[in-house]
């Protein structure tokens, strides 16, 4: 996945999040991101427009560990994916799954 040019940011918070509550939430409005109690896996979704199935390996903290997100952008526009997965630092490697039938 080729990503454009670096996004800015004018303020990035990344906090650990340690409450037991189980619910998650984030919200893209122009010039914000926020995240709540999400996964490092739920992000990394979120910014490469996947499914979660389609995210496969990787540490176990990234599904278990929470985190609090906030992001502004100093622009009037929403976060767009690809600029989440350029801040992240992220890279998709994409496969397709292949099964080979049985001998007849």
């Amino acid at each position: 996945m080729a990503l454009s040019a670096q996004p800015k940011f004018e303020v990035v918070s990344i906090k650990p999040n340690h409450s037991s509550n189980g619910d998650s939430s984030d919200h893209n409005t122009p010039g914000r991101y926020t995240a709540v109690n999400v996964s490092a896996a739920e992000l990394i979704v979120y910014a490469f427009g996947i499914k979660p199935w389609q995210l496969s390996g990787g540490p176990a903290w990234i599904q278990d560990e929470r985190w609090d997100v906030t992001a502004t952008t100093g622009a009037d526009k929403s976060l767009t994916d690809a600029e989440l997965g350029a801040y992240l630092q992220a890279t998709a490697h994409r496969t397709i799954p292949t099964q080979i039938p049985p001998r007849q």
